[in-house]
């Protein structure tokens, strides 16, 4: 079902992405995300990557996205676990995330990932051209040929990742929300949120297939 748009150009004080109609279900949802990992970490590292299927690709899709986070989720626990009988102390985190399903020109389903950890545990994504498992970026493209059913082998260009991956320093939240001004970005709070906010539009959605076209993390009421 076609949902309407949210009428506005801010939610919550902070600025939307104007070149899209938004909606007001999925800009709650990932509010609430987006705050609790702010509220946190007292830094947090947040990105973007895009995940595809392969050509002609005859696999189930179902549930694709729980598959694919609770992989993430658990790869990022071992490596942490790893680490702590190395050194004396290793930063936690859990996996904070937005996702969404869209559909291409050619009528190709692929999915838009938006994923917040501690900056203290990790501060960079690592190599894109060759995953390597201990690395964010290596644990991200295992956990998607993982969802998917493929060997690694097979799912070179299957993830792709921004340009900008962003850092914030989050103890100062109370005061960037004061400071939030429509349209103009005053600190990366708001800078952030406007990233987030492309996942909560409207078109290129594929409705009415049975499918879930959204999807967050679980995080406690505030």
């Amino acid at each position: 079902m076609y949902e309407p748009s949210y009428q506005g150009t801010a939610y919550q004080s902070l600025p939307l992405n104007q070149n899209h109609s938004m909606n007001e279900r999925y800009l709650y949802s990932a509010f609430k995300t987006y705050r609790h990992a702010f509220e946190c970490y007292p830094k947090l590292l947040m990105f973007h990557a895009t995940l595809r299927f392969p050509a002609n690709y005859q696999g189930n899709t179902g549930g694709v996205m729980s598959n694919f986070t609770r992989s993430l989720s658990e790869r990022i626990q071992r490596d942490l676990d790893k680490r702590s009988s190395l050194v004396d102390r290793v930063h936690p985190t859990n996996v904070h995330y937005v996702w969404c399903r869209e559909v291409s020109k050619d009528l190709k389903d692929h999915y838009h990932i938006v994923i917040m950890v501690n900056a203290n545990s990790y501060r960079a994504l690592g190599c894109f051209k060759q995953p390597h498992k201990h690395h964010l970026a290596g644990m991200i493209a295992h956990s998607w040929a993982s969802a998917i059913g493929i060997p690694i082998s097979e799912s070179s260009g299957l993830v792709h990742f921004a340009d900008e991956v962003k850092i914030f320093k989050t103890r100062q939240l109370s005061h960037y929300e004061n400071a939030s001004v429509y349209g103009n970005f005053e600190s990366s709070y708001e800078e952030g949120f406007y990233w987030l906010s492309y996942l909560c539009k409207v078109t290129d959605k594929r409705y009415g297939d049975g499918f879930r076209n959204f999807g967050t993390s679980q995080v406690r009421s505030w």
